[in-house]
């Protein structure tokens, strides 16, 4: 069984509003952590405001336009208008924790996916189900999150999605830029370069790509950068 996650800011929302609506009922069976399923559904709700929010002040953007050229031009009209309302903005609600709502979506699927009772009914009914022919290679971008493991080293907390893996690059900070790293078929991916001199502390920073049949395909990630510091 495959699952996948939106490509357009518009079907994310969608699919998420609408995991976040059922979460609840398989929260127990899934065995999924009851504090991250509370903290994806306020990043949820929080997008969504959002999104909602730029559409509608994107629109009032468009009207402002529409309302210079008819003062400046008659563009549009021969009598005059009034000036376009500000939309007002409402209760702007509880920001999370952490930024990437999509990674902490793929974090939270990767979660599911790993109990006995992530069925292929489950899949459909939280609405990250794949439905074969709607997958495109080239359409992907990664998405990831970093965090540390009990050692120090980054672990980047990727979203494999229908590809094979990913391809890693880094800068270490050491003035030589973009290096490969290492390839990784299965999430998470734990960074176990040497890290600083005790007391030292150096910012690294990553972006991958996607491999599908044997090759890379997509996006590169956006750049994630974290500061790792040696050993005390």
């Amino acid at each position: 069984m495959e699952t996948y996650i939106e490509r357009t800011d518009a079907g994310l929302k969608t699919q998420l509003e609408t995991f976040s609506s059922v979460i609840d009922t398989y929260t127990s069976s899934l065995g999924l952590d009851a504090d991250k399923v509370t903290e994806l559904k306020k990043a949820i709700t929080y997008y969504s405001f959002v999104f909602n929010k730029n559409e509608i002040y994107h629109d009032y953007s468009k009207a402002i336009a529409q309302h210079k050229a008819l003062v400046g031009k008659g563009a549009g009209g021969t009598v005059m208008v009034p000036f376009p309302a500000l939309p007002a903005l409402g209760t702007v609600p509880d920001a999370p924790a952490e930024p990437n709502v999509r990674a902490t979506f793929g974090s939270m699927i990767q979660d599911a996916k790993r109990s006995a009772n992530f069925t292929t009914s489950v899949a459909s009914s939280l609405g990250v189900l794949y439905v074969p022919g709607s997958f495109n290679p080239e359409d992907g971008k990664p998405t990831f999150k970093i965090s540390f493991s009990s050692g120090g080293h980054p672990n980047l907390i990727w979203v494999k999605g229908l590809y094979d893996g990913v391809e890693i690059w880094k800068d270490s900070g050491d003035g030589q830029g973009w290096k490969k790293l290492d390839k990784d078929f299965r999430p998470d991916f734990i960074d176990k370069s040497d890290l600083p001199a005790a007391g030292k502390s150096v910012v690294w920073k990553y972006k991958m790509i996607y491999i599908y049949k044997d090759d890379i395909a997509g996006q590169w990630s956006d750049e994630m950068s974290v500061t790792v510091v040696g050993p005390v």
